[in-house]
């Protein structure tokens, strides 16, 4: 590679914060399904949530990759490298997260229906109820917190 412009380097930026607003979507997408179908299986949720979020993505993804593929016609190199390059960026990174975020969705999704106890799946260890922290600490020194408040 000959020339590649330093300007390049912002469009990772762009692109983590992009791809984030594909994780917050696809995310919520899965939530809502999963309101939507409580006792669903894991795979009942992702057909209902998949389409509706991969059109979202896509959307987004889209208009700001043509944005980008549009700056290429500046008749200035690096701006031209850097639209490019950016619209290449937001396109695989729109692949990436329906290939990658969809079946991690699914996996946590297994894996709590499951019951899974895993620190990396169920955050109850550091995020648990207040009640439960008040039980434990009543528990550990005697006291109870309902009398003394």
């Amino acid at each position: 590679l000959v020339f590649f412009p330093f300007l390049n380097f912002i469009g990772i930026f762009v692109v983590f914060a992009l791809g984030a607003d594909d994780v917050f979507v696809a995310v919520d997408k899965w939530k809502n399904a999963r309101h939507e179908l409580p006792y669903g299986t894991t795979e009942q949720v992702a057909a209902l949530a998949l389409p509706d979020a991969a059109y979202s993505m896509l959307l987004t993804s889209m208009t700001t990759a043509v944005a980008f593929f549009g700056t290429a016609i500046c008749p200035v190199g690096p701006i031209t490298c850097f639209a490019v390059f950016c619209g290449l960026l937001i396109t695989f990174d729109y692949m990436m997260n329906i290939f990658l975020v969809f079946p991690a969705l699914c996996l946590y999704d297994k894996w709590l229906l499951a019951g899974s106890k895993n620190c990396c799946v169920n955050f109850d260890w550091c995020c648990g109820r207040k009640n439960d922290v008040d039980d434990m600490l009543a528990t550990n020194t005697g006291l109870d917190l309902q009398a003394t408040a």
